[in-house]
């Protein structure tokens, strides 16, 4: 979270704009806009979030291949869904883009029920599942989002996003000093911004751990073959352990 509170930075961009308060009652837009644009600019650790979700088994199955995503709230982007359960090995889902799932499997309902292995997404409300599931599963699912948006309410709180108080800050009071119609201040906060987005992007990639392990032999496909649309061949692992 950031270090200043919501009011404090608030106060902040006065001061750099010369202590006008005419702008107060934009001060929450303005920095929601700051802080959504920062967060386009790049994945910041701090919005990753994790949830479960949990198939339902009904009459339906033509409702059954669907799970809604209303509980993961104001979500940027899905990074994975893994699939927990007790009766088969858990394993991570694989998402399939919508032109290639409807010509593989146009009506999932239509085939037998069985263990979910593959997803689809059209629009950020759900997600339909293939197989349609044969019992409750547990789906892990790592996930990015946008920043929680500020209002006047949470003046004491903090911002989701750690250590850019000062960007945050300058890009809000380089909006405000346009909308001013002080195009040269505008551009001299924007400058300071631009530099200070420089390091702080800098420094988050500092600590990535690029020594990633992987297995460089390809998993056995426990499919029958006849039994699933997505495969167009049978590949027997013959390595020897």
């Amino acid at each position: 979270m950031s270090v200043l509170t919501i009011a404090q930075i608030k106060s902040e961009i006065r001061v750099i704009l010369g202590g006008r308060t005419d702008g107060d009652s934009r001060l929450n837009g303005v920095i929601n806009m700051s802080n959504q644009r920062l967060s386009r600019l790049y994945d910041f650790d701090e919005l990753r979030g994790r949830a479960t979700l949990t198939t339902v088994v009904t009459a339906n199955a033509a409702d059954d291949k669907y799970i809604s995503l209303a509980t993961l709230g104001r979500f940027r982007k899905i990074y994975d869904i893994r699939r927990y359960s007790t009766n088969v090995l858990s394993e991570k889902l694989k998402k399939i883009s919508p032109k290639r799932w409807d010509k593989a499997v146009p009506e999932p309902e239509y085939y037998s029920r069985g263990v979910p292995k593959m997803y689809t997404m059209w629009g950020k409300d759900e997600i339909e599942l293939w197989r349609v599931p044969d019992i409750q599963y547990t789906l892990h699912v790592r996930f990015s989002r946008w920043p929680t948006i500020v209002d006047d309410s949470m003046d004491g709180q903090n911002l989701d996003l750690e250590n850019v108080d000062d960007l945050i800050i300058h890009l809000a009071a380089s909006y405000l000093a346009l909308s001013f119609g002080n195009q040269e201040k505008s551009n001299e906060l924007f400058a300071i911004y631009r530099s200070l987005a420089r390091e702080a992007i800098g420094e988050d990639d500092e600590d990535f751990d690029r020594a990633m392990s992987g297995d460089s032999r390809s998993g056995v496909n426990p499919s029958l073959g006849y039994n699933d649309p997505f495969v167009r061949s049978i590949e027997v692992d013959q390595s020897v352990d």
